[in-house]
């Protein structure tokens, strides 16, 4: 029964292996571009998981259009910076990614980012201050109010050509930070 999202879904690859996968669960995607969520019906009809997958046209980084605390799992795969965007970008999109998944997600509820070597630095910044593995010194609040706990960064040969990181987050029991302007990233530099 649970609600996992990928708010950055194109063209929904992950939700349709998820909903044949896991048929007791419901799948939210959401992607800012209307010729990938055209793709993402499609490959979401041709699973026939229509029933169990809902797709929207949002900015994430802004407003995923979702109730506070209905997600359980988010898992995203989000831009590397080469396809879409830029690492420089990143730098702004990420932290404002994770504070919109941090006011979805649901108090112990998981999330799972697939990003390259080249973005670690930017997205472990916005986790800059969260406690690691328990580890004492890196406690105090951070940017994101401490609303996501690192459980595990793991490093891989994604296609065995591009260094690959995948980060595992808790969702703590701190408020989701506030929204901030637009444009603006909530990481101080």
């Amino acid at each position: 029964g649970d609600v996992v999202l990928d708010p950055m879904c194109g063209r929904a690859n992950l939700l349709v292996e998820g909903a044949l996968n896991w048929p007791a669960c419901s799948f939210v995607g959401c992607d800012v571009d209307p010729s990938q969520i055209d793709a993402a019906r499609a490959n979401v009809s041709r699973a026939g998981v229509d029933q169990r997958v809902t797709l929207f046209q949002a900015d994430s980084s802004t407003c995923i259009p979702m109730a506070d605390n209905s997600v359980h799992k988010v898992c995203v795969d989000v831009p590397f910076g080469k396809q879409f965007g830029s690492v420089q970008e990143n730098e702004t999109l990420y932290p404002l990614l994770l504070c919109e998944m941090a006011r979805v997600t649901r108090c112990g509820g998981k999330a799972v980012l697939l990003t390259s070597v080249e973005n670690e630095a930017t997205l472990r910044a916005s986790l800059a201050t969260v406690c690691e593995g328990n580890k004492k010194g890196m406690e105090e609040p951070d940017a994101l109010g401490n609303s996501w706990k690192v459980d595990l960064r793991y490093g891989f040969m994604l296609f065995s050509k591009m260094r690959a990181r995948v980060f595992v987050l808790t969702r703590t029991a701190s408020p989701p930070p506030r929204p901030v302007a637009a444009g603006t990233s909530p990481v101080a530099k």
